[in-house]
C-alpha cells in the first residue's frame, strides 16, 4: 500500500471524482431541462440550457487533462517500479481501474450530450 501524505494521486483522483460528479449533474439537468421540457420563458430557457452546455464542455475539457495528468503518473510508476516501490501491484491496478473508469464515464457523458468536441 502506499503512502498517502506524499502521494499525489489521491488528491488528484478526489479532484477527477467531483469534476465527474459536477458533469453528471449537469448533463443531468441539461437533459431534463433543456430536452425533456421547456420553460415558460422560452428566450431564458434557451439562455440557461446554453451557459449549461458550455460549462459541461469546459468540465468534459478538464476532466480530459486531468485524465491524461493521471496516465502520465500511472506510466512513471510503472517505468520505476523500485523508486515507487511503496504502491504495490494491487495499487497500481486500482488506479488503472480508476482511470479506465473514469475514462468510460467521461465517454458515455459526452455521447449523451450529442458527442461533444
Amino acid at each position: 500500500m502506499s503512502d498517502t501524505s506524499e502521494d499525489p494521486y489521491f488528491a488528484l483522483q478526489e479532484e477527477i471524482q467531483e469534476s465527474l460528479d459536477q458533469m453528471l449533474a449537469l448533463c443531468e439537468f441539461h437533459r431534463r431541462s433543456c430536452r425533456e421540457g421547456s420553460s415558460d420563458d422560452q428566450k431564458e430557457g434557451d439562455i440557461c440550457c446554453d451557459a449549461t452546455t458550455r460549462h459541461i464542455n469546459d468540465t468534459v475539457h478538464h476532466v480530459e487533462e486531468e485524465l491524461e495528468l493521471l496516465q502520465q503518473t500511472i506510466g512513471i510508476v510503472e517505468a520505476n517500479r523500485l523508486k515507487y516501490r511503496t504502491i504495490d501491484d494491487q495499487e497500481l491496478a486500482q488506479r488503472k481501474e480508476f482511470l479506465a473508469t473514469s475514462r468510460e464515464t467521461l465517454q458515455r457523458a459526452k455521447r449523451e450530450m450529442g458527442g461533444i468536441p
